[in-house]
């Protein structure tokens, strides 16, 4: 008995010890431990050299991520320090992957996949951010990034034959074809109204009047939208609110960009506008649920109709089961984008008590994860990449993978990544 509380006792200890040291390392990712307690942070990692505590792989990643800030901001006293990391990223890479590479280079020191197999989940995402670029890629290189990006786990292999096996059965190949191909739908859908109404250019907006009462409400939104991107600019998961919300004027600021905003907006279009964006909460969800199917499904049963037609002449047997399928999946947008969207603003704890049943597994995918990245890189782009919340036709007209600050800001929000 006192054996099993010892070993308990231990493990807990061990436990602590990794999630002490996995926020220290975050933290010198993020930039909030710099100066005297980056040195500071150094000097334990070279302590335990030689010992039986090993570098982890977020210690690793932040090493490395040390090193490029240093190499691509050179200045006086940065020599010894690079010298410091440079020796720990060599200790590090012994301590995961067991020898010391053989080649020189910036590519010799990545971890090999076998090693990220083993890592905890934020130790693959944070490192994989590591080498993220910049610069917006086109479709193959997105597809070639997620790809290789990949790492199995362990029931994966399992799914994707069970999944296969059920495609031999007729209905069920039907009812897959059809939300596959209603999927693609509401991912286009989404697309243009996302591209082309909530982030419509000046001259986009001119031509709104011609679509009279219709064209007042893509106004609405468009504005719903542009104060959803202003509001969150710099505190992502708490809107109107500044960065840090510690300090005691966070509160007094708060209300005061929020009048602001109001005031801009009665000023643009009138108390009607003013009371659609506050029904919307500020840009987060839709202001009118019913408008918005009403618009929508009639699209939807053409575009249902149109695949009906097409599956009928390449020879499927398309039954009401895949109209089904197509119908329900092509307006799949419409929850994303009015009712999915607001939880990935929220902190995933309370997302999670909020949401319901069904909801909360969505959340819990890994497709969730994906979304909450890549809508990130949307706001932080400022819309300048689309990055659907139904992803597909995002990637053909340009998709930027998360960066790692963008990454560990997520984690400090304690909200979905």
């Amino acid at each position: 008995m006192n054996q099993g509380n010892a070993n308990s006792s231990s493990n807990h200890r061990v436990l602590c010890d990794y999630l002490e040291r996995k926020e220290q390392a975050i933290g010198v990712i993020s930039g909030r431990i710099s100066g005297p307690e980056l040195h500071a942070w150094l000097s334990q990692i070279e302590r335990r050299q030689g010992s039986e505590v090993v570098t982890s792989v977020m210690e690793y990643t932040a090493i490395v991520n040390s090193i490029r800030k240093i190499e691509e901001d050179q200045g006086l006293g940065t020599l010894g320090l690079s010298l410091r990391l440079k020796n720990c990223r060599a200790k590090g890479f012994e301590d995961i992957v067991g020898c010391i590479p053989s080649e020189s280079g910036e590519k010799c020191w990545r971890l090999p996949k076998r090693v990220l197999r083993k890592a905890s989940r934020d130790e693959v995402l944070f490192y994989q951010a590591l080498y993220h670029s910049p610069e917006v890629h086109n479709l193959w290189r997105s597809i070639r990034l997620i790809f290789n990006e990949y790492v199995p786990r362990d029931m994966d292999v399992v799914i994707f034959v069970v999944l296969a096996l059920l495609l031999f059965i007729d209905p069920i190949f039907m009812l897959v074809l059809g939300l596959v191909v209603g999927y693609m739908f509401a991912s286009i859908i989404e697309f243009f109204i996302h591209k082309y109404v909530a982030h419509a250019s000046s001259r986009g907006r001119d031509k709104f009047k011609l679509f009279g009462g219709a064209g007042q409400q893509m106004m609405y939104f468009f504005t719903e939208h542009s104060v959803h991107h202003g509001s969150v600019y710099r505190n992502y998961t708490e809107m109107f609110a500044p960065a840090d919300t510690s300090e005691s004027s966070a509160y007094k600021e708060k209300r005061i960009r929020r009048r602001r905003v109001e005031k801009a907006v009665v000023k643009k279009g009138g108390y009607p506008m003013l009371q659609a964006l506050r029904k919307s909460e500020y840009g987060l969800i839709t202001s009118s649920y019913i408008r918005t199917v009403m618009t929508y499904v009639p699209v939807s049963v053409i575009l249902t109709a149109l695949s009906h037609f097409l599956a009928r002449a390449a020879g499927l047997e398309a039954g009401w089961i895949f109209d089904a399928g197509v119908f329900f999946m092509s307006l799949i947008w419409i929850v994303n984008s009015t009712v999915y969207h607001r939880y990935l603003h929220m902190k995933r704890k309370d997302a999670l008590e909020k949401a319901s049943p069904l909801m909360r597994a969505y959340l819990k995918s890994r497709l969730t994860s994906f979304v909450a990245r890549s809508h990130r890189m949307h706001h932080s782009n400022n819309g300048r990449v689309n990055q659907n919340m139904t992803p597909f036709a995002d990637f053909f007209s340009g998709w930027v993978p998360i960066s790692i600050l963008d990454l560990a800001d997520l984690y400090s929000r304690k909200t979905f990544y």
